[in-house]
This record gives C-alpha cells, structure tokens and sequence, in this order.
C-alpha cells in the first residue's frame, strides 16, 4: 500500500498548485477484494471520521440523563459494542450515523459517485454485522433501541421515543433480580433468565 500524496506544480504563478494524486489500495470487503482508487484529500476526510463523542451521541447521552437511566458507554463485551448499555436492566441503546449505517430514505444515506461498487459492498456489509449484532442481543434478553442520526434533531420527539422504550421495558416480565440477604455481601447480583440448561 503507497500513497503518493500531494503533487506540487509549478506555474508562472509564484504560488505553487496543489493538486490530489490519485493511488490504490486493495481493500478485503465481504470476502473478495476490491481495489478502491482514491486520492490523498479524500482518505484524510475520511481519516477525520469520528467514531465516539459525536453529537449525536451526546444528545442521547444528555436525553439518557434526563430520564435517569444509567448506563456504559461503548460496552465492548456485548455484541456490536452499544453506544449505551446497562446490562442490570437488560437493555442497549445504539446511535448509527445516517451515512455509515446507510439509513433507508434518509437524505444522508448517499452514495458516493467515485467506487460505487466499493461503497455499496460496505454499507450492505454494515447494516448485516448491525443487524446480527442486534440479533445476537435480543437472544441474550436485551431489548434493543436504534437511534438514527437524522432523529436526534428533533430532540422532543427523540425524548418521547425513548421515554416510551423505557416504559414498556420497565413493565417487561422474563428478566430476574435477585438480591443478597442483608449482612451476605449486599447489592444487587443480576441474574440472566437463560433459555439454555
């Protein structure tokens, strides 16, 4: 993998051009190699990329807040890592950029006109690993909330969508409690409801 960078051309012009070089690289994406042709500019945007502390998540942070509801920040132990988890409560809460995760019917969710091909490839690989981490989740006895991008700039609405997940997940039988006898250690020791024996 070699990237060329930045070619300078010189002019009549004191000031120097600068101009993108284009240069190759072999991505492995579903299973087959696609060759992703791209320029210098380009991989530094997406470079910048941020993966956490979004706006996003912080509005459903400071809207997880004003319910009262605890949670973890990017739960590396349970499948597809949730942006918001409180495994005691048995529930996640996941945050997907309207772009990356290629919500349908959200004017966000665009593909871009250069590797066509690769783009599609990832964004089909993406909502597949999104949609078995989401499964996985649910079998284990998590209830899943998928929160879009595009709704957290209607925060009112985004607050009355959530308060209504917590609702129905508060009055949810199946997922038991059990507390220590006083003077035993104290606290509350989850116990998962298991299918498996």
């Amino acid at each position: 993998m070699r990237a060329e960078g930045i070619l300078i051309l010189m002019s009549s012009n004191p000031q120097p051009k600068t101009q993108p070089v284009p240069f190759r690289k072999a991505v492995a994406l579903g299973g087959k190699a696609v060759s992703l042709e791209t320029d210098a500019f380009r991989s530094s945007l997406m470079a910048r990329v941020r993966q956490r502390g979004t706006k996003p998540e912080t509005a459903v942070a400071s809207i997880l807040r004003a319910l009262g509801r605890g949670y973890r920040k990017t739960v590396r132990k349970l499948p597809g890592s949730p942006d918001f988890a409180n495994r005691r409560h048995g529930w996640v809460v996941f945050v997907n950029g309207c772009y990356w995760h290629h919500h349908h019917n959200c004017r966000k969710a665009t593909v871009p006109s250069r590797n066509r091909e690769f783009w599609r490839d990832k964004f089909a690989t993406n909502r597949k690993r999104d949609a078995r981490a989401i499964r996985s989740l649910r079998e284990d006895g998590f209830r899943v909330l998928l929160v879009w991008e595009c709704e957290t700039r209607q925060p009112e609405r985004l607050t009355a969508r959530m308060l209504r997940f917590f609702e129905h997940l508060d009055g949810r039988p199946g997922r038991r409690v059990e507390t220590r006898a006083p003077g035993m250690g104290g606290g509350r020791t989850p116990r998962r409801a298991s299918a498996k024996t």
